[in-house]
Protein backbone atom coordinates (compact mmCIF):
# COMPACT_ATOMS: atom_id res chain seq x y z
CA UNK A 1 0.00 0.00 0.00
CA UNK A 2 1.31 3.49 -0.89
CA UNK A 3 1.99 6.31 1.49
CA UNK A 4 -0.69 8.87 2.18
CA UNK A 5 -0.22 12.38 0.74
CA UNK A 6 0.39 13.60 4.29
CA UNK A 7 3.19 11.06 4.81
CA UNK A 8 4.74 12.00 1.44
CA UNK A 9 4.58 15.68 2.38
CA UNK A 10 6.14 15.02 5.79
CA UNK A 11 8.95 12.97 4.22
CA UNK A 12 9.57 15.71 1.66
CA UNK A 13 9.71 18.36 4.39
CA UNK A 14 12.20 16.27 6.38
CA UNK A 15 14.37 15.87 3.27
CA UNK A 16 14.30 19.64 2.68
CA UNK A 17 15.32 20.35 6.28
CA UNK A 18 18.10 17.75 6.15
CA UNK A 19 19.48 19.26 2.94
CA UNK A 20 19.34 22.77 4.33
CA UNK A 21 21.25 21.59 7.40
CA UNK A 22 23.85 19.68 5.36
CA UNK A 23 24.51 22.33 2.74
CA UNK A 24 25.41 25.32 4.84
CA UNK A 25 28.72 27.02 3.95
CA UNK A 26 30.90 24.28 5.47
CA UNK A 27 28.77 21.52 3.92
CA UNK A 28 29.09 23.15 0.51
CA UNK A 29 32.87 23.26 0.83
CA UNK A 30 32.97 19.59 1.89
CA UNK A 31 30.75 18.67 -1.06
CA UNK A 32 32.88 20.50 -3.63
CA UNK A 33 36.06 18.92 -2.22
CA UNK A 34 34.66 15.38 -2.04
CA UNK A 35 31.97 14.81 -4.69
CA UNK A 36 33.14 11.94 -6.95
CA UNK A 37 31.89 13.55 -10.17
CA UNK A 38 33.91 16.68 -9.30
CA UNK A 39 36.96 15.04 -7.75
CA UNK A 40 37.82 12.11 -10.05
CA UNK A 41 39.04 13.07 -13.54
CA UNK A 42 37.60 10.02 -15.32
CA UNK A 43 34.13 10.51 -13.82
CA UNK A 44 34.32 14.22 -14.61
CA UNK A 45 35.31 13.45 -18.22
CA UNK A 46 32.41 10.99 -18.56
CA UNK A 47 30.03 13.56 -17.12
CA UNK A 48 31.23 16.31 -19.46
CA UNK A 49 30.90 13.99 -22.49
CA UNK A 50 27.30 13.19 -21.51
CA UNK A 51 26.51 16.89 -21.04
CA UNK A 52 27.92 17.56 -24.51
CA UNK A 53 25.73 14.82 -26.01
CA UNK A 54 22.62 16.18 -24.27
CA UNK A 55 23.43 19.74 -25.40
CA UNK A 56 24.10 18.71 -29.01
CA UNK A 57 20.87 16.72 -29.14
CA UNK A 58 18.88 19.70 -27.83
CA UNK A 59 20.71 22.02 -30.23
CA UNK A 60 19.21 20.06 -33.15
CA UNK A 61 15.80 21.48 -32.21
CA UNK A 62 16.58 25.02 -31.03
CA UNK A 63 19.26 27.68 -31.44
CA UNK A 64 19.80 28.23 -27.70
CA UNK A 65 18.71 25.26 -25.58
CA UNK A 66 16.84 26.08 -22.37
CA UNK A 67 18.06 23.99 -19.46
CA UNK A 68 16.36 23.56 -16.09
CA UNK A 69 18.89 22.42 -13.47
CA UNK A 70 16.91 21.15 -10.47
CA UNK A 71 18.97 20.76 -7.31
CA UNK A 72 21.64 22.83 -9.06
CA UNK A 73 23.86 22.98 -6.00
CA UNK A 74 27.24 24.55 -6.63
CA UNK A 75 26.79 24.53 -10.40
CA UNK A 76 28.55 21.36 -11.56
CA UNK A 77 25.81 20.85 -14.17
CA UNK A 78 24.95 24.50 -14.73
CA UNK A 79 28.46 25.61 -15.70
CA UNK A 80 29.12 23.12 -18.54
CA UNK A 81 25.73 23.86 -20.13
CA UNK A 82 26.43 27.61 -19.91
CA UNK A 83 29.91 27.12 -21.39
CA UNK A 84 28.33 25.34 -24.36
CA UNK A 85 25.88 28.22 -24.96
CA UNK A 86 22.67 27.13 -23.22
CA UNK A 87 20.35 29.34 -21.22
CA UNK A 88 20.05 27.82 -17.73
CA UNK A 89 17.54 28.16 -14.90
CA UNK A 90 19.29 26.86 -11.77
CA UNK A 91 17.07 25.93 -8.79
CA UNK A 92 18.18 24.95 -5.29
CA UNK A 93 17.03 25.42 -1.70
CA UNK A 94 20.54 25.96 -0.33
CA UNK A 95 21.66 29.58 -0.28
CA UNK A 96 25.26 28.49 0.25
CA UNK A 97 25.23 26.17 -2.75
CA UNK A 98 23.64 28.85 -4.94
CA UNK A 99 26.22 31.42 -3.79
CA UNK A 100 28.96 29.05 -5.00
CA UNK A 101 27.05 28.56 -8.28
CA UNK A 102 26.69 32.30 -8.87
CA UNK A 103 30.41 32.79 -8.23
CA UNK A 104 31.40 29.95 -10.59
CA UNK A 105 29.02 31.07 -13.33
CA UNK A 106 29.28 34.85 -12.99
CA UNK A 107 30.56 35.43 -16.55
CA UNK A 108 27.32 33.92 -17.93
CA UNK A 109 24.80 36.04 -15.99
CA UNK A 110 23.04 37.02 -19.24
CA UNK A 111 21.98 33.37 -19.76
CA UNK A 112 21.58 32.35 -16.12
CA UNK A 113 18.50 32.59 -13.93
CA UNK A 114 19.00 31.51 -10.32
CA UNK A 115 16.01 30.55 -8.19
CA UNK A 116 16.32 30.03 -4.45
CA UNK A 117 13.25 27.87 -3.97
CA UNK A 118 11.96 24.35 -3.58
CA UNK A 119 11.94 22.57 -6.94
CA UNK A 120 8.19 21.95 -6.62
CA UNK A 121 7.60 25.69 -7.04
CA UNK A 122 9.44 25.65 -10.35
CA UNK A 123 7.68 22.54 -11.64
CA UNK A 124 4.24 23.95 -10.81
CA UNK A 125 4.61 26.50 -13.60
CA UNK A 126 3.70 24.38 -16.62
CA UNK A 127 3.99 27.36 -18.97
CA UNK A 128 7.80 27.31 -18.69
CA UNK A 129 9.19 24.70 -21.06
CA UNK A 130 12.74 23.41 -21.29
CA UNK A 131 14.83 21.49 -23.79
CA UNK A 132 16.79 19.70 -21.06
CA UNK A 133 15.87 19.02 -17.43
CA UNK A 134 18.91 18.14 -15.33
CA UNK A 135 18.99 16.43 -11.94
CA UNK A 136 22.66 15.90 -11.19
CA UNK A 137 23.57 14.18 -7.92
CA UNK A 138 20.14 15.06 -6.62
CA UNK A 139 17.49 12.35 -6.90
CA UNK A 140 18.70 10.45 -3.83
CA UNK A 141 17.58 13.45 -1.74
CA UNK A 142 13.95 13.11 -2.85
CA UNK A 143 11.64 10.59 -1.14
CA UNK A 144 9.31 10.32 -4.17
CA UNK A 145 11.92 10.65 -6.92
CA UNK A 146 9.77 8.81 -9.48
CA UNK A 147 7.01 11.36 -8.95
CA UNK A 148 9.54 14.14 -9.35
CA UNK A 149 10.82 12.68 -12.62
CA UNK A 150 7.24 12.49 -13.88
CA UNK A 151 6.68 16.17 -12.97
CA UNK A 152 9.96 17.16 -14.66
CA UNK A 153 9.01 15.42 -17.88
CA UNK A 154 5.85 17.54 -18.02
CA UNK A 155 7.92 20.74 -18.39
CA UNK A 156 9.97 19.42 -21.30
CA UNK A 157 9.42 20.75 -24.80
CA UNK A 158 8.74 18.24 -27.57
CA UNK A 159 12.02 16.35 -28.21
CA UNK A 160 13.21 17.44 -24.75
CA UNK A 161 15.66 15.41 -22.67
CA UNK A 162 15.72 14.34 -19.04
CA UNK A 163 19.34 14.11 -17.85
CA UNK A 164 20.46 12.65 -14.54
CA UNK A 165 23.95 11.68 -13.42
Amino acid sequence: MGKSPEMNQAASQMAVLANLAEFDHEGTVRYIEGAPHLKHPRLRALYVSLVLRAFNTAKQFTHVPRVLDIGAGEGSATLPFLELGASVTAVDISESQLAALVERCSRFRDRLEVRHEDFSETLRCKEDRYDVVVMNSFLHHVPDYMGLIHEAILVLRPNGLFFSF
